[in-house]
Parts: C-alpha cells; sequence; structure tokens
C-alpha cells in the first residue's frame, strides 16, 4: 500500500538459497542492527559464533565489535570468568583490565592495576570496586584475605 501511495508499481526483493547457518548468522546481524542487544546477549552470540568456528576477525566483523574487544571476551569465558564478564558488562572494569585479573597471577594482577591507575582507567570508587571485587574472586578461590591485600594496597586509590 505505502509503495503505491508513493508512486511505485514493483517492490524490490532477492531471494537466496542459504543453509540454516547462514539464516542464522543473518538473522543475528539483522537483530543487533535493528535493536542495541543487551551485553549478556551479544556475549552469549560472540561464544556462539566462536563455537561455530568462526576467527575472531570475523566475529567481529559480524557483530560490529572491535577484534581486541572480541579476544578479550573470548579470553574470559575461555577461563570460566563469568563475575569478571558481569563486572565489564556494568562498566565497572575495564575489559583489559578483567582480562589481566583472569589470566595473571597476583604480580600480574598488581601490574594491571598499576597501569589502570596510571592510565587513569581505574581511579576512587571505581578502584576500590575493582579492590572489592579481587576480595571476593579470591575468597571464591580459596585465597587468604592477605595475600589480597598484599596485592591490591599496592595501589592507593585517589578521591
Amino acid at each position: 500500500m505505502a509503495f503505491h501511495t508513493l508512486g511505485e508499481e514493483v517492490i524490490p526483493a532477492r531471494v537466496q538459497d542459504l543453509s540454516s547457518e547462514d539464516l542464522l548468522l543473518m538473522s543475528l546481524v539483522e537483530n543487533l542492527a535493528r535493536r542495541q542487544a543487551r551485553s549478556a546477549e551479544l556475549l552469549e552470540e560472540v561464544a556462539a559464533l566462536k563455537k561455530r568456528g568462526y576467527k575472531t576477525s570475523e566475529i567481529a566483523a559480524k557483530t560490529d565489535l572491535h577484534p581486541r574487544y572480541v579476544t578479550g571476551v573470548l579470553r574470559l569465558l575461555t577461563h570460566g570468568e563469568t563475575h569478571l564478564l558481569q563486572a565489564v558488562e556494568r562498566r565497572r572494569i575495564p575489559l583489559s583490565v578483567a582480562v589481566e585479573i583472569a589470566t595473571s597471577n597476583d604480580e600480574g594482577i598488581q601490574r594491571a592495576l598499576h597501569e589502570a591507575y596510571e592510565q587513569n582507567l581505574l581511579r576512587g570508587k571505581k578502584l576500590l570496586k575493582v579492590r572489592a571485587f579481587i576480595e571476593k574472586r579470591r575468597a571464591r578461590q580459596g585465597c587468604k584475605d592477605n595475600d589480597v591485600k598484599d596485592v591490591t594496597d599496592r595501589v592507593k586509590p585517589s578521591q
């Protein structure tokens, strides 16, 4: 009806014969383009595309995410770091810091926190939240509180 109102006689269409995997991928791309996906949904889709064998660069292109972001998310997923992913989704921790925390020993965590502090990625309340997060994470992993304080006390929050 709208086409006729605009003076058009033919509605353009393209018919394609596609595999179910291609149809699923097209549906994902259309859904991402149509609305802003919730972070959790997007992370699930990144994981699903990786399971289907797509390369990081392909996932980044298909989801319109930066390749470094996709790489970081996949590293966190690989290490089973759902709590860190949630903190990244809520913008409590920068992705780069979350990846460092997930893949480092205490010295690496200290270095990541220090670098994030120096680059103004973590200051004040955000740094305190990360410290609390690391303490909770260590508690879940059976680490002593003193070990956590030794690491996180080396980076002092600014007010």
